[in-house]
């Protein structure tokens, strides 16, 4: 079957090229959401598609208000021809017919080369007029070149937006003259990728691999559970589809999500369901009773195992009861990492922290009990109101400021605060950091506390996967003061690789709105949680707290003369982000009358 190829020649999108094979299909149109999105008014939101057809492949307008011109007239739908023009608006596309993948993308002229992807796209020189005599083929290589979405590299990079698919494609042609040579090498010494985004690129495929291989290891469990879930009519097949659309996506983003987990937040697959499919499948996560303990209901599922409440006899209170899922029970570093996440609980005694109870082993099952809170997490209170009260954010983070310095002083770093892993109790408002399963000791010495975390979370120094201390707890929950405070993120693309670049690059910004006395305080106490060297930021969450006291008591004071403008917090973030020096707080200035 033949593939086409879709080259755009003028317009916004000058110089892109799109590869469309047998069974495919192309929408076309104004938004981000289709296949070949053209942010121009002259197009529809939805303005055409080509798609694959026995007759090769058709053109068809789909309503569009402008029409869709071929070779010069307005068709509705027309089997394309190779050397085909298609135009609306400012957009030219020639399409083209190729015997093959490797041969569509093999004869892209090398002279049509974009430069590095710097959010600007340049235009190529015009193509020679259809028909002319021009030999493209000449420059392929005899070999032919990987398909562009077979190679891991070029895929995540390519979804992430830090290439464009004619980059890739050329440097996959180069890659097959060298065989010598990486993609990722090649991208760099061309001018299509920026270094540092070559190291989120290999982070991203590290992680897809393994989660690859995890897959592969479970095929069977997942396999039984889909059968189960859509046999009984659990699932919808459309739902399951989007599932695993969803898997794909995590994985090309470096998130290792299993396909329950997201089945379940997606309420594709009720919890009590998914236990009958569990206990069909033998591995119900407990397996057999833990003494002393009854009643037991299952909370929540992860990519590490169960959490379940239940009772604990003798005290008669609820307690929460984390179970390592049973085909990570013979995996040494999974069952490490579970282990760990209980140590560092019982360690840690403080207020502001889930306790810890017990944690060990019945029979097979790994188990540790926590603490069970009745409240909501920070993340769900952003669900409900958007952005929470000046006041209310300043306090939340000087909690957790307290319980971080504990932690600190017990020689242990989180990794992972985000607004998901905080809570807040219902009784008494009180805040409580969850989910330790990233905390890291510090004088441990295999792994050194590297890069792990969330993307829109992690500090630059995670980011580069550099050994990390409590400082980069302190980075991570300023990004989440800022979305308390103001309801979005400091940093956010469109994929999780452009966002790591950002915090890695782009300086920190403040909403241009008027801000509150609060936020104006607190602005400048979050440019410097959120330096992009440790060395510039709180070197301790106690000095981090008194900071915060300080300044809620100077906002909550009576007014006496002006306020800060937002200015004075904006420069003070940009000169974190520059040199390093920090401004002190922009005060008032006595004035001079002559």
């Amino acid at each position: 079957m033949p593939y086409g190829r879709i080259d755009v020649t003028n317009g916004i999108l000058a110089g892109k090229v799109f590869i469309i094979g047998p069974g495919e299909s192309k929408t076309i149109g104004r938004l981000p959401t289709n296949d070949i999105g053209i942010p121009e008014p002259a197009v529809s939101s939805r303005h055409c598609r080509i798609l694959s057809h026995p007759e090769g492949f058709l053109l068809e307008d789909v309503g569009s208000r402008n029409g869709t011109l071929l070779n010069g007239e307005r068709v509705e739908s027309q089997i394309l021809d190779h050397g085909d023009v298609i135009k609306f608006g400012r957009t030219e596309l020639v399409f083209r017919v190729f015997p093959s993948q490797e041969k569509a993308v093999a004869a892209i002229p090398l002279d049509s080369v974009p430069p590095v992807n710097d959010g600007v796209q340049t235009q190529v020189p015009d193509e020679p007029p259809v028909g002319a005599a021009i030999d493209r083929t000449a420059r392929a290589p005899v070999e032919p070149v990987a398909p562009v979405d077979l190679n891991l590299f070029g895929r995540i990079a390519l979804y992430n937006k830090m290439i464009t698919e004619l980059q890739l494609s050329l440097a996959l042609q180069e890659m097959a003259e060298k065989p010598g040579k990486r993609l990722g090498e090649i991208l760099v010494e061309r001018g299509f990728m920026k270094a540092q985004d070559l190291e989120i690129v290999l982070r991203i495929q590290n992680g897809a691999k393994q989660n690859q291989a995890s897959d592969e290891r479970n095929v069977t469990r997942i396999k039984n559970l889909l059968e189960v879930a859509t046999k009984k009519g659990f699932v919808k097949p459309e739902q399951l589809r989007h599932a695993v659309k969803l898997k794909d996506k995590a994985k090309l983003e470096g998130f290792d999500v299993s396909l329950e987990e997201i089945l379940l937040k997606k309420k594709y697959l009720k919890r009590e369901h998914y236990q009958e499919i569990l206990s069909q499948q033998g591995e119900q996560g407990l397996g057999v009773n833990i003494p002393g303990y009854d009643g037991y209901e299952l909370l929540g599922y992860g990519g590490m195992g169960a959490v379940y409440k239940a009772r604990q006899i003798s005290m008669d209170r609820p307690v929460a009861i984390k179970v390592l899922a049973e085909r990570l029970r013979d995996k040494e570093k999974h069952r490490e990492r579970f282990l760990r996440e209980a140590r560092t609980v019982a360690k840690l005694n403080h207020e502001n922290i889930i306790a810890g109870y017990d944690f060990g082993e019945a029979g097979k099952v790994s188990f540790f009990v926590m603490e069970y809170v009745l409240g909501k997490t920070c993340e769900e209170l952003l669900q409900e109101k958007h952005r929470l009260g000046d006041k209310e954010a300043a306090e939340i983070v000087l909690q957790v400021a307290r319980a971080l310095q504990h932690a600190h002083e017990k020689g242990m770093i989180h990794r992972d605060i985000k607004p998901e892993n905080v809570m807040i109790t219902d009784e008494d408002r009180k805040v409580k950091l969850c989910d330790l399963g990233l905390a890291w000791n510090t004088s441990d010495l295999d792994d050194g506390g590297k890069g792990f975390g969330t993307p829109n979370y992690m500090s630059p120094e995670q980011i580069r996967g550099q050994t990390v201390d409590i400082r980069t707890d302190i980075y991570s929950l300023g990004v989440t003061f800022y979305r308390l405070l103001f309801g979005k993120l400091p940093f956010y693309g469109n994929s999780a690789a452009v966002t790591m670049s950002q915090h890695l690059t782009q300086p920190l910004r403040f909403p241009d709105e008027t801000m509150s006395p609060i936020q104006r305080s607190m602005s400048a106490i979050i440019a410097r949680m959120m330096a992009k060297e440790p060395s510039d930021r709180f070197q301790d969450p106690a000095q981090l707290a008194r900071e915060i006291e300080s300044a809620l008591e100077k906002a909550t004071a009576p007014a006496v003369g002006p306020a800060p403008t937002p200015a004075a917090a904006q420069a003070m973030a940009d000169d974190d982000q520059g040199s390093g020096r920090r401004r002190r707080p922009m005060g008032r200035r006595r004035r001079r009358f002559r």
